[in-house]
Parts: C-alpha cells; sequence; structure tokens
C-alpha cells in the first residue's frame, strides 16, 4: 500500500513539474497585447544594419506604376510596422500616403521583408515599432 501511494505521488509531482514548464512556455509566446516599444536597448537590425538599410531594401523592390510615371507623381511615403520577437514584420500601415497604388505597392514590399534580427529588452525579445519615411523622386 505504501509502493502505491509513494507511485501515485511520485506520477502527481512529475506531471505537475511537467504541466508547469509547458505553461511556462506559452508565457513566452508572443500576444498580441504585449506592449510594443519605440525604444529598446538593443533596437531591431536588418541584414547587419538599421531602418535605413530596410529603407534603400523596399525603395529598390517597389515597382512604380507605369501611371504615377506619367502623372510625374513624387514624394514620400510615411510607413509604421512592428518587427516581432520571432523577426517578422506586421501591423504594416500608411501613416501618410502618396498615391493610392504607389501605398499599395509600398504596403505589399514592407509585408514581403525577410525576417530581422529582433530587438532586446532586459535581452528578452520584444515587439518594436518603427516609422520609416519612403521617397519616390522621378530622375
Amino acid at each position: 500500500m505504501k509502493r502505491l501511494i509513494t507511485f501515485l505521488l511520485l506520477i502527481l509531482f512529475a506531471s505537475y513539474f511537467l504541466y508547469s514548464q509547458v505553461e511556462g512556455k506559452k508565457e513566452k509566446e508572443v500576444k498580441k497585447s504585449d506592449p510594443v516599444f519605440v525604444v529598446v536597448e538593443e533596437m531591431p537590425t536588418f541584414q547587419g544594419g538599421d531602418a535605413n538599410k530596410f529603407k534603400e531594401w523596399v525603395q529598390k523592390r517597389v515597382e512604380y506604376p507605369r501611371e504615377l510615371i506619367q502623372e510625374r507623381v513624387e514624394g514620400k511615403v510615411f510607413v509604421m510596422f512592428v518587427v516581432e520577437p520571432d523577426g517578422s514584420v506586421t501591423n504594416a500601415s500608411i501613416m501618410r500616403g502618396l498615391h493610392p497604388k504607389l501605398d499599395k505597392e509600398t504596403l505589399n514590399v514592407v509585408n514581403s521583408s525577410p525576417l530581422w534580427k529582433p530587438g532586446l529588452q532586459r535581452d528578452v525579445p520584444v515587439r518594436v515599432r518603427f516609422s520609416i519615411t519612403i521617397e519616390y523622386n522621378l530622375i
């Protein structure tokens, strides 16, 4: 009888510790309610550079709509997005646009971003918000 009780207690403690480890992993998952930082101890980086490198990457990949070239549409598009703890880009939006077609193309390119190295706060990956300005000039 003592062996049975000891065995049951052992199973109970083992299941408790296994369950607490699984719960701990769930707490580390990113939640949309997690705070979004603007400045952190270690800012996210894009392919070894900062937000300016990402800005260049976006400008190289945007396909300027032909009709906007003919209309000589030039200016700036202001984009905001979040770099998640896994390095992905989410919540991209246009803060101030230039033309609906160019705004849409800009968002498509930003959303297709490769992974970033995430930002760190106290050595923990966190969500970080960025704002960039993409300049469109016809030369």
